[in-house]
């Protein structure tokens, strides 16, 4: 009967272990750029997107999963960005190439992530964990260059949360009992339970500025007979609860 208990006890936790955690996917950034059949009359040559990072969190934020997932959105972000930036300017007449092009189109993408009102909690079985604010920003610096006369076009683009998130996450420390203690997840689509509010809250942002970067884009991009005179867009500064126009050459799902 004892045996039976403890095997019990065993997979009870065992269990316990195992639902800690759920699935949750990298944002999708669906996005099509409906080809517009423009003639390709100018070349453009298409940079790298160079970002830049402002990071202002604890060490135990760090080493956390939501950080980990924040690492590979930016990664997934630059690649869908540029993708889909080459489909715009194509529909304003540019063909990509990468040498010997009449204009160079390029990308700076600002990411803020700052951690605030940071505190430390204590649970007698499953350990410590860290209750903090979070609030991450975006501001896109995008420019088209003409690299006979240096006629340009800046078009900036920013996005930033109304209000920070509230976040709570586990961290691995010496705290709690063993058998009790949060495991804590160190990939980027296996989320602790706990964690899905604030895992969809940022996914929110991240396709809240791609969004609004695109269509922004879109809709000051110049097409190549208009494009040999220097301006300049003021910022569009897109909240998180903005609303994304479509125009029918822009589709979001």
């Amino acid at each position: 009967m004892k045996n039976l208990i403890c095997l019990f006890f065993i997979l009870f936790f065992v269990s316990c272990s195992n639902s800690n955690f759920t699935y949750m996917p990298l944002p999708n950034f669906k996005a099509q750029v409906k080809e517009s059949g423009a003639d390709l009359t100018a070349s453009v040559e298409l940079k790298d997107i160079q970002i830049q990072r402002v990071s202002e969190y604890s060490n135990e934020f760090e080493s956390s999963v939501l950080k980990i997932r924040i690492d590979e959105e930016i990664e997934l972000l630059k690649e869908r960005l540029k993708s889909q930036s080459e489909a715009i300017l194509r529909t304003k007449g540019y063909k990509v190439v990468k040498n010997n092009a009449d204009y160079e189109f390029s990308n700076t993408l600002s990411i803020i992530i700052k951690e605030s009102n940071i505190q430390k909690n204590k649970e007698l079985l499953s350990g410590e964990a860290i209750n903090s604010d979070l609030n991450i920003s975006f501001h896109s610096e995008m420019l088209l260059r003409n690299k006979t006369n240096s006629a340009h076009t800046k078009i900036s683009s920013q996005t930033s949360l109304q209000d920070p998130i509230n976040i709570s996450y586990p961290f691995q420390n010496d705290q709690g009992v063993q058998m009790f203690k949060t495991t804590i997840s160190s990939v980027a689509t296996q989320i602790n339970k706990s964690l899905e509010h604030e895992v969809f809250e940022i996914d929110k942002i991240f396709i809240s500025f791609y969004k609004n970067s695109l269509t922004t884009l879109y809709h000051n991009l110049k097409s190549h007979d208009n494009a040999n005179e220097d301006s300049q867009i003021p910022y569009d500064d897109g909240q998180i609860d903005s609303t994304i126009h479509e125009d029918g050459v822009i589709i979001f799902e």
